[in-house]
């Protein structure tokens, strides 16, 4: 999604995972990261003045709700995943969404209306979080 943040001013904020953790889709963490760290360098050399890229974790994947998804990779590999890209571009910090829904504790069910997707109320904590993260 991107955010004007000024006149003269872009954030870019990502969250990425639905498609990377189906099952026939997971490469594994290295390769997520490779590909995560490959978009936010192609996204910000494609403006004259680079934006600021702000990462969200996605929301866990509570087991038993959608067919097709690797669990293992959505709740344990995939956060730790965004947070060592984050690092290593030196990116504000990780607006985590995946916390908020319940992290790997799966504690918050009634965030999520499918055991993926955030609710209403969901989505409005998370975009006060992203609001204040894209502030500059």
């Amino acid at each position: 999604s991107l955010t004007h943040t000024h006149t003269h001013s872009l954030s870019l904020s990502l969250s990425l995972m639905s498609q990377d953790a189906k099952l026939s889709n997971w490469q594994g963490a290295q390769a997520y990261e490779s590909a995560l760290k490959t978009l936010v360098k192609t996204l910000k050399s494609r403006f004259d003045k680079p934006p600021r890229v702000v990462l969200m974790t996605p929301p866990p994947v509570y087991p038993g709700q959608l067919i097709g998804l690797n669990v293992t990779a959505a709740n344990e590999e995939v956060p730790p995943a965004v947070e060592r890209v984050r690092g290593a571009l030196k990116l504000p910090p990780v607006v985590d969404v995946f916390q908020i829904l319940g992290g790997r504790r799966l504690d918050r069910p009634s965030m999520v209306c499918d055991g993926v997707h955030p609710t209403d109320e969901a989505v409005k904590k998370i975009a006060m979080l992203l609001s204040a993260a894209v502030k500059p």
